[in-house]
């Protein structure tokens, strides 16, 4: 039925759309949080050619200490 075309071609937009928002919002969470927290931390012991994946897992291991601080402190 052309209804059936007409509404799998729109939810297939929505989906669309909602997978483009979810991807976005990713990103700026690991480029912002995480690796903008590592490159800050690397960036006094290093001055030139920061590697990306050394500061995504610098500001990874750096948001768990402060994790387990947090709950530390809270516990």
């Amino acid at each position: 039925m052309p209804l059936d075309s007409i509404i799998e071609g729109f939810l297939s937009g929505i989906l669309r759309v909602v997978w483009v928002v979810l991807w976005v919002a990713v990103e700026i969470i690991f480029e912002i949080l995480i690796k903008g927290l590592g490159y800050t931390i690397c960036r006094p012991f290093k001055k030139t050619d920061i590697d990306g994946s050394l500061c995504a897992f610098v500001g990874m291991v750096a948001w768990i200490i402060l994790a387990l601080l947090l709950l530390w402190v809270l516990i």
